[in-house]
């Protein structure tokens, strides 16, 4: 069972003469979470691992180790290694553990010395057998200090919990967690999935010490409040095993409502049938029962109408989890289609809690072809989707889960403008209205924290109500892509039980990426949620008068921007594979020469549309860096 083992360790080098004055007694303890049944060794060879050749043995439930080795073993160029089984044992191993580990390790020291998530850092930075093994180990804790971003007067080798002054127990345990993730990251994607190995935390921890780097503060030598173990494991984790976005060949959805009966409305349900037949991408045909009604605010108002879908049993739909509810997006307003996919894209690509899973259709309903669709995943309250917990228990029920949108038209049964004048409405079933005014209350304690003097505090700031890590991403990908909407509406936001508020999923992104004419937005220069005219995105900018939190956009910005020739691949991949259907649409409805408002573009073609959307998206990643990078880098077009 993993514990935290708080014990003081030390390896005692020629300090302890066994019978025979031969061998000497090597013990310490590891002061990180880890699964029973480790096994510690002496790595002679340098291979960070353990073999049946180094001396080595068991590490005991409490972390504490003891062994033999050989009293002449010179021991500064070694490392301490810890391999880590991935489930605990019922005994400890008698013997080295086979593939399949966590490395955990140390420089070998003739005084104490820690078996930490820091102390595997600098073990693994140093060189490896035949590249300088014997260079001052005091050389490369200092170098590595300063990719940390942390002050000289620290120590990577001592108890981190020892030295409140620089903060470092709690990036001990990050620095744990990012470790083990991105190794199981690298050997699976690396290393044939033959598990983690000292090779792949090696690698991990080349990643994971320059990232740590960019949210480390300067002026305190410690990593910013508002970075958690999510921005570090996704950001160690995606440098091996990122999330590549693609689009598949649209499938034929046909929907038959009963009796030929049109839909006219967004209130009313019309009976119906879906069908699809099998294609080499999604080989299981469907034949399902559905209901069927309008959707969408402006856009039920065009031509090409967009749906909501309500099978009548939960159904897997095109290879994404079942469930009942479905959207059928008509993306009328963008010539491209891609503009939702985009950001749906760079929602999975950040790592986000949760985004909606979509594929490209083309729709007939009662023998009428009505184009290229997306088919989404309808956002709503669900373990798979948005996942709050366990129902309010009662009204007073302060931990309680919940849902809302901030949208300025309250078309919802329940709704309220907190003390910032935010129109909330609410999206999750709730009790009464006695619970709508504690779920307000909530949302009002938040802006408190966020405009109040304190505002900056870790404890009593806005970093005590908000999931800072998440807001984040959020919001650089809404400014971005420039999206209009944002914080005006489908700007969604909820809270887990006992959690905090936490901003997403990523929703309603066809008025973004330079396809609309309102507020400048048409223009890839400029900021937008930054914008003082901006009455909607007050929370921005509130919370980056802050510079942690300012310094946190900045870092990730550059995590982001590392992603930006991939999406200008899936974009022109998307294109590519869109170029029948596209056409089939525009056949459909004859309107690449004409505006839809209030999009201004009409550019003639879909080609010259999709160029106009990467050109738009480099030139604001190049704008972006401006602002937010040291040295911009230009983005060119695969």
């Amino acid at each position: 069972m993993a514990q935290r083992l708080l014990a003081t360790a030390s390896v005692l080098g020629g300090l302890l003469l066994l019978s025979g004055c031969n061998e000497t007694t090597v013990s310490g303890e590891v002061l990180a979470e880890v699964a029973e049944g480790a096994w510690v060794c002496l790595d002679t060879n340098g291979d960070l691992l353990c073999d049946e050749t180094e001396p080595g043995g068991a590490v005991q439930a409490d972390g504490a180790f003891r062994f033999l080795r050989p009293t002449l073993m010179p021991v500064h160029a070694m490392n301490l290694v810890v391999q880590v089984p991935d489930q605990p044992t019922q005994t400890p191993p008698v013997g080295p553990l086979p593939g399949g580990v966590f490395v955990l390790a140390t420089p070998a020291r003739d005084d104490a010395a820690l078996v930490t998530g820091l102390s595997t850092l600098l073990a693994m930075h140093r060189p490896g057998p035949g590249q300088g093994q014997d260079e001052d180990i005091t050389l490369v804790e200092s170098n590595l200090k300063r990719t940390l971003g942390l002050p000289e007067d620290a120590s990577l080798l001592a108890d981190p919990g020892a030295d409140a002054e620089h903060g470092l127990k709690r990036l001990d345990g990050l620095v744990v967690t990012a470790l083990r993730q991105g190794a199981q990251a690298h050997s699976q994607t690396l290393a044939g999935d033959a598990g983690p190995s000292g090779a792949s935390t090696r690698a991990a921890a080349e990643v994971l010490a320059p990232v740590i780097g960019r949210y480390t503060q300067a002026e305190t030598g410690q990593l910013l409040h508002t970075v958690g173990e999510r921005t570090l494991v996704h950001e160690t984790k995606a440098a091996f095993a990122p999330h590549n976005c693609v689009t598949l060949p649209p499938p034929m959805v046909v929907i038959d409502t009963a009796g030929g009966a049109p839909i006219l409305d967004k209130e009313n349900y019309v009976q119906a049938q879906l069908t699809m037949g099998a294609t080499a991408d999604f080989p299981q045909a469907l034949n399902l029962s559905t209901k069927v009604r309008g959707r969408g605010n402006s856009t039920w108002n065009l031509e090409k109408k967009p749906y909501r879908l309500k099978l009548d049993s939960k159904s897997k739909v095109l290879g994404m989890t079942s469930d009942k509810d479905w959207a059928l997006l008509a993306n009328h307003t963008d010539k491209t289609m891609l503009r939702n996919a985009v950001a749906l894209c760079l929602g999975r690509v950040m790592g986000m809690a949760y985004t909606p899973a979509a594929h490209h259709v083309e729709v007939r309903l009662n023998n009428d072809f009505l184009g290229l669709y997306q088919l989404v995943e309808h956002v709503k309250v669900a373990d798979h989707r948005v996942n709050i917990g366990a129902a309010a228990t009662s009204p007073d029920d302060v931990d309680a889960g919940f849902f809302l949108e901030i949208d300025a038209r309250l078309d919802e049964t329940h709704w309220f403008r907190s003390l910032n004048m935010r129109p909330y409405t609410v999206k999750s079933d709730v009790l009464d209205a006695v619970q709508v005014t504690r779920i307000r209350d909530v949302v009002n304690a938040m802006e408190s924290a966020l405009f109040g003097s304190d505002h900056r505090d870790p404890a009593i700031g806005y970093a005590a109500h908000l999931d800072v890590e998440a807001l984040v991403d959020f919001y650089l990908i809404n400014e971005y892509l420039r999206n209009n909407d944002a914080f005006y509406s489908s700007t969604f936001v909820y809270k887990g039980r006992g959690g905090k508020l936490t901003f997403g999923p990523l929703w309603d992104f066809d008025l973004a990426a330079g396809n609309v004419k309102f507020n400048d937005n048409a223009s890839p220069i400029g900021w937008w949620l930054r914008e003082p005219s901006n009455v909607n995105a007050s929370y921005i900018k509130q919370l980056l008068t802050d510079p942690v939190f300012e310094q946190h956009v900045k870092a990730r910005w550059q995590h982001l921007r590392q992603q930006l020739p991939a999406l200008q691949a899936y974009i022109q991949q998307s294109a590519e594979v869109l170029q029948a259907s596209q056409a089939r649409n525009f056949q459909r409805w004859d309107v690449l020469n004409t505006p839809i408002s209030p999009s201004p573009l009409a550019l003639g073609s879909y080609e010259a549309e999709v160029s106009h959307l990467r050109t738009w998206l480099a030139q604001r990643a190049v704008w972006m860096d401006e602002q937010l990078l040291p040295s911009p880098v230009a983005l060119a077009l695969p």
